[in-house]
């Protein structure tokens, strides 16, 4: 094996010689080219960094990828070809990073880019470059792309940009001309009004017409799919509206009418592209992650991270713990969402230090539906880290379906943690975040408990459900008489109001507390709810989050904000500022 390697490796160093050596001879249009040819990807030359070059290797018996055995996938000397896209955009890495040079007949890093080093990507990003600058100067004489901002060589944040983080990004500066439409070139970005025209320079114009044909190269490529190409909207209502006038491919057209898009939580765009890729096949396989809409134009192997996944899942039942762990940490990178239930299995079966590990990555799927067997776990296993893990994973997921078996946890109050917390508070903290107004009996029922932090741990539940506050401070150090009382208000108020709909709960609430929010079951009023986000009571606020995630569909995290942040996050994903007034 080491000697296969030391193979690659001189192979590779050859083949970036001879790519640097070809580089240096003057091309016949421009001084100084590099000589990357017009043909296919698989016979570029890319240089390569942190791995080889593709070039050459074709002789090398490779498995397919997809029908690895786990223990073959998880082998920490397995052999990767090519370059690696792992994570996120915003939060990944690179590994084995291809190379742009900074010239050749189809494109040039502008000038002040160069000295940034951050021209790397994956081997498909370089290839679709090239490719889209080809395919422009094909159509448009001498013209060539200019690029800006790509990846550092090993992936990573770079201080010009929140993403670009795993190779699968980059800038490329906008097509220019004068009024008498001859191509214009900058040095740089240029600033271009809605109008067309450049913000500093009114004798400069956006060149619609050869945007349009790079934009048509980059959709047009066989084999790797764009997912986004960010540019500011008039620019791209000019794009469509030139495609359309043209003829071009209807297809290309729907495709452009779907990547092209000023994004809303950044810079508008208009002075370059930003042109995103979907993840490979290899990519994907080995951890890359593909954030955002899924396109009908691309094919995201989805049946192929399948096979993986599975494979992978099967892998939790090795007696080998070290193996079982390799399983879980490779399948924390895929991310296995739609598979999450199938991991619980390896559960009761395992060792504590992999049962912790899985735990873990459950909790990071975030998926309902997945946390039954920590029940178990939580009140009876033999290892405290486990049992801790446990009720933090029943926690985390804040499943409804769940608050039976927590609930069976309380009443039952067996073995307390290590520490000395009682088993029914690890429940009852468990329960914090979980709506089910059906174990409001039981609450009020352990709410008699007379250990101090075990009432406030009952009572945060029991409030957050009954959308009403205790009349005495349930954690305080209380009398006979006042605990009497303190479970007699809440009885009579569940005589009483018990088997009401839980919106009718909340509407006396919130109007009580000063917030007008309407018909909670036909048309609650999304600004009231806003409004009570900075409520002091903690019952207050969290039914006003959890409500407006109800009424628009979109999710917030039940801990880890702070008061201010869910609110203005809130605010602005509805447009709707809060009445400061109600301070």
């Amino acid at each position: 094996m080491a000697q296969r390697l030391c193979f690659l490796a001189a192979v590779g160093m050859l083949l970036m010689t001879a790519t640097e050596a070809v580089a240096d001879e003057p091309g016949p249009d421009e001084v100084q080219t590099s000589a990357i040819s017009s043909e296919s990807m698989s016979r570029r030359m890319l240089p390569r960094y942190g791995g080889h070059s593709r070039v050459g290797f074709d002789d090398i018996s490779i498995p397919s990828p997809v029908d690895l055995p786990y223990r073959e996938i998880v082998d920490p000397a397995r052999y990767v070809p090519g370059s690696l896209s792992v994570g996120t955009t915003s939060d990944g890495y690179l590994i084995g990073s291809a190379h742009l040079p900074d010239e050749s007949r189809y494109h040039y890093v502008l000038e002040g880019h160069r000295e940034r080093d951050t021209h790397y990507g994956t081997e498909e990003i370089v290839e679709l470059l090239l490719h889209a600058g080809e395919y422009t100067r094909e159509r448009h004489s001498g013209s060539r792309i200019a690029v800006g901002n790509m990846a550092s060589m090993e992936g990573g944040d770079i201080r010009w940009s929140h993403s670009h983080n795993n190779g699968r990004d980059a800038d490329v500066a906008f097509f220019l001309r004068d009024e008498d439409g001859r191509p214009v070139t900058r040095e740089g970005l240029v600033e271009i009004r809605s109008t067309g025209v450049a913000r500093r320079d009114r004798d400069v114009y956006f060149d619609v017409e050869r945007n349009w044909t790079f934009i048509e190269g980059l959709l047009s490529h066989p084999e790797t799919d764009v997912q986004w190409v960010f540019v500011y909207r008039p620019l791209k209502r000019m794009l469509l509206e030139h495609a359309r006038e043209i003829g071009a491919d209807p297809e290309i057209i729907e495709i452009a009418s779907r990547v092209l898009h000023q994004p809303g939580d950044s810079s508008p765009h208009d002075d370059h592209f930003h042109i995103r890729v979907y993840c490979s096949l290899q990519d994907r396989l080995e951890g890359c992650s593909n954030w955002g809409p899924e396109w009908d134009h691309a094919d995201l192997f989805e049946d192929e991270v399948e096979v993986r996944v599975r494979e992978l899942i099967r892998g939790l039942m090795d007696p080998q713990p070290a193996v079982a762990s390799g399983c879980i940490e490779f399948l924390k990178r895929l991310a296995p969402r739609s598979n999450a239930m199938m991991l619980t299995t390896a559960l009761p079966h395992q060792t504590p230090s992999v049962q912790i590990e899985l735990m873990d990555l459950i909790g990071r799927l975030d998926q309902r539906g997945t946390a039954g067997p920590a029940i178990a776990l939580a009140e009876s296993a033999p290892d405290d880290d486990v049992r801790r893990k446990a009720f933090w994973l029943l926690g985390r997921l804040a499943d409804p379906g769940t608050a039976e078996g927590l609930v069976g946890i309380m009443r039952r109050d067996r073995t307390p943690l290590a520490d000395g917390t009682p088993a029914r508070q690890a429940a009852a903290v468990a329960l914090r975040n979980i709506i089910a107004p059906e174990i409001i009996p039981a609450l009020i029922e352990v709410l008699d408990d007379p250990r101090p932090e075990v009432r406030a741990a009952v009572a945060h539940v029991l409030e957050r459900n009954a959308v009403r506050p205790s009349l005495h401070d349930a954690g305080a150090e209380l009398t006979d008489e006042a605990h009497a009382e303190l479970l007699d208000d809440w009885n009579r108020w569940f005589v009483v109001e018990g088997d009401w709909p839980r919106y009718e709960w909340i509407e006396l609430a919130f109007e009580a507390a000063g917030y007008e929010v309407g018909s909670v079951s036909e048309n609650p009023s999304e600004r009231g709810f806003i409004n009570a986000l900075e409520d002091e009571r903690d019952y207050i606020r969290f039914n006003a989050d959890r409500q407006l995630m109800h009424a628009t569909g979109h999710w917030t995290p039940s801990e880890g904000w702070s008061i201010d942040r869910r609110s203005t996050w809130w605010q602005r994903k509805l447009g709707i500022r809060r009445d400061r007034s109600r301070r």
